[in-house]
């Protein structure tokens, strides 16, 4: 149990929701946008597009669409695993891996209404890439500086010049 960081967890799983949600709006914009554009060419009334609730359903529910916010989510998964094992102080690899799961328990939640395809991608990928963000910050960490100086053998005294 000492091993375990709730903090870390806990920070590593609210980073990780801030980033999808951020990720998130910049990709869904802009597929969305990609997207709403092709659909109005191809036959969508593009009267009323922005308040169309099947227009809006159509875009959301595109494989294409599916795919950026898969993509889009797993990165936020690999950042929050990173935070976990930076805010990890030991055992950082587990504290990741526990955040993943955290994240994988609220994702099988939320995920009814989405296709079985992308459920199961999600809850399949979520640990493994979270647990690679926390992996990442391991391999990437620097020693930590203690402060001290090196002992006095690392300056020896230069030899003095006789006249």
């Amino acid at each position: 149990m000492k091993n375990i960081s709730l903090k870390a967890i806990i920070l590593g799983f609210l980073i990780d929701i801030a980033a999808s949600q951020f990720i998130g709006m910049g990709v869904g914009a802009v597929v969305g946008a990609l997207l709403g554009i092709s659909l109005a060419r191809n036959g969508m009334n593009p009267q009323g597009i922005t308040t169309s609730v099947a227009f809006a359903q159509a875009i959301t529910t595109h494989p294409l669409y599916l795919s950026a916010s898969l993509i889009s989510g797993l990165v936020a998964d690999a950042v929050g695993g990173f935070a976990a094992a930076a805010f990890a102080p030991r055992a950082k690899l587990l504290n990741a891996a526990l955040c993943g799961l955290l994240l994988t328990l609220l994702s099988v939640l939320l995920m009814a209404s989405y296709p079985l395809w992308f459920t199961a991608i999600s809850v399949l990928l979520i640990a493994p890439v979270t647990m690679l963000g926390g992996w990442v910050r391991i391999k990437t960490e620097k020693p930590e500086a203690t402060g001290a100086l090196p002992p006095v053998e690392a300056f020896p005294t230069p030899p003095i010049p006789r006249p």
